[in-house]
């Protein structure tokens, strides 16, 4: 459910900036289908920022995003 709402919100073009958190975690537990989120990137409007989050993005959806952030332990 909540990859439609999100499928839907970079479709619209309703947004400047969309946070897809932990997506690759999805990806890995087979919430989200992979080939399915770098089609909807592709279709997305030019304008849309979309910053993905998290340890494990394939590097197929890292290539599409505007941005990729990996938070890491200090120790």
């Amino acid at each position: 459910e909540g990859w439609v709402i999100c499928e839907e919100r970079l479709l619209s073009g309703s947004l400047d900036q969309l946070v897809l958190d932990e997506v690759g975690l999805a990806i890995q537990l087979g919430y989200l289908n992979e080939s399915d989120l770098i089609n909807t990137l592709e279709r997305r409007p030019g304008a849309m920022d979309v910053i993905l989050t998290g340890p494990a993005i394939p590097s197929r959806v890292i290539g599409m995003a505007d941005q990729v952030t990996e938070l890491r332990s200090g120790n």
